[in-house]
């Protein structure tokens, strides 16, 4: 996120036996280039943003 001057303002983490989800709160919008790099992450099954 650092590379995309996007500062995590809270990351919050839930797992099960077998996957992890990661709920990423920022101080600021993510663009679309960001999401598609963190989707490409061969650690990430899917990405999802919600801007509330």
């Amino acid at each position: 996120m650092a590379k995309h001057d996007v500062n995590i303002a809270d990351f919050r983490l839930g797992r099960n036996k077998d996957q992890a989800l990661a709920v990423i709160v920022t101080d600021s919008d993510v663009s679309k280039k960001t999401l598609k790099e963190l989707s490409e992450l061969e650690a990430c099954i899917s990405v999802d943003y919600a801007r509330i």
